[in-house]
């Protein structure tokens, strides 16, 4: 069995010069910053609250931990 690895993150230039961090595993924006140096350390500290929500399918997530 694969050992958990932590969330991961999809980032995306903004208009305004800023980069966002977007948790892939619970779609919550992390963070938005114009360096990926403050960024990463936001993505280190993230915790992602609640995995289970309602009709959301993840999946590197257990199907039994979904349910």
């Amino acid at each position: 069995m694969a050992e958990y690895a932590g969330p991961t993150f999809v980032r995306a230039m903004q208009p305004n010069g800023t980069i966002s961090s977007i948790c892939r595993r619970c779609l919550r924006t992390v963070a938005n910053r114009p360096d990926d140096i403050d960024l990463r350390k936001l993505e280190d500290a993230h915790t992602c609250r609640d995995l289970r929500v309602s009709g959301m399918y993840y999946p590197d997530t257990p199907k039994d931990a979904q349910d």
